[in-house]
Parts: structure tokens; sequence; C-alpha cells
């Protein structure tokens, strides 16, 4: 039979070889949950990346869209701001439609002293009918698009706020799993020594009793 003393060494040999292999098991864990963080915020860092890459080669595309739309525009009014005379009215109107088969013709008859300001006549060729026709359809089409598209980018501000709160929100998880790989925060940190203090404290407990002193 053996002696207590063997007893004893036997027991915690048993004990700390089953603490040993518990604590590998629970460091493999751990390590794994480390490389899965790893590989999360890997991946969260290469698609914020092409974010702000897309984002940055857009809003480059828009300000020069918008720069020359701008210049354009400016040039379109500078133009119109000159024509300021019935007569010169006369002229610049029938220019703004090219496209018509025949020219229209503006008259602004002489101003007298009983009709100051006479009514102007215009002469529009009936092959040029069809031609304004379309041009104002047009011109109606584009309006309701200009509606529709300023709605939407309306909308799409809205999805860039929502977007940019779930961008923010992975940029907290992204720093809760930096957190985490550094070893937790200060309360993980306890827990976890808390852990291996109760593993200790049950390797020491069965070592007493197995020397026979819990009776």
């Amino acid at each position: 039979m053996m002696d207590p003393r063997a007893k004893v060494e036997l027991a915690c040999g048993i004990l700390f070889l089953v603490s040993g292999l518990f604590g590998f098991r629970i460091w493999l864990e751990e390590h794994d949950d480390k490389m899965k963080a790893q590989a999360s915020i890997a991946a969260a860092q290469k698609a914020f990346d092409q974010l702000a890459a897309d984002r940055q080669t857009h809003e480059a595309a828009d300000k020069a869209r918008d720069d020359a739309a701008a210049k354009q525009i400016e040039a379109m009014q500078k133009l119109a701001s000159q024509i300021q005379t019935p007569a010169q009215i006369a002229k610049w109107l029938p220019q703004q439609l090219p496209g018509v088969p025949q020219p229209i013709t503006i008259t602004v008859p002489p101003a007298t002293s009983q009709n100051p300001q006479p009514d102007a006549t215009a002469s529009i060729p009936q092959v040029d009918l069809p031609i304004l026709r379309d041009a104002v359809e047009k011109c109606r089409e584009d309006s309701l698009k200009l509606s529709t598209c300023r709605s939407d980018l309306a909308s799409r501000d809205a999805q860039m706020k929502m977007a940019n709160a779930q961008i923010d929100q992975l940029k907290n998880e992204k720093s809760a799993l930096q957190t985490e790989l550094k070893g937790g925060t200060f309360f993980t940190r306890v827990k976890r020594a808390g852990k291996w203090l109760v593993i200790g404290a049950g390797i020491g407990a069965a070592a007493i009793c197995a020397s026979g002193h819990c009776k």
C-alpha cells in the first residue's frame, strides 16, 4: 500500500496535469479567438481603406463637375444680363432654337407716344411647330427629372448619414477588438486572473484533502 505522502504526491501530480491540460485548452481557445479577431480587424481595415479611397475619388469627380457647371452657369448669366432691350431679346430668342428647319422671326414695332411699349409679333413657320413642341416637352421632362434628382439627392444624403453612423459603430467594434487583443479591459484582466486563482485554490484544496487534513 502507498503511504500518505505518496498518495499526496500522486494526487498533486494528477491535479497539476489536469489543470495544465485545462489551462492549455483555455489558452488555445483564447489564441483562436485572438487570431479570428486579428483577421476581422485586417478585413475591416481593408474595407475602410477601400471606402475611403472610393469616397475621395467620388468627391474629386463631384468637385470637378460642380466647378465646371458653376463656370458655365456664370457665363450664361453674364450673357443673359447683357441682353436688355426688346430688339436684343427679339434677336436672342430665335438663336436658342438652332434646330428649327426655318428661322423664327420676332418683330418689335417702334414705340410711339400713343403706344410706348408695342407688342412684339413672332412669325413661326409651320414646319418649326413639331420642333417647338418637342423642345417644350423636353423642358417639361427635364424639369421633372431635375425635381426627382433633388429628391434622390436628399435621400442619398440621409442614407450617407446612416452609413457614417454604421461606420462609426464598426470603428468602435474595431477598437474593442484591439483592446481585447491587448489583454482586454481592466475588468476583463481581473476576471481572467480570478479564474486562474480559483483553479489554483482548487488544486491546493484537493492536495490538502488528499493528505487527510480535510477530515
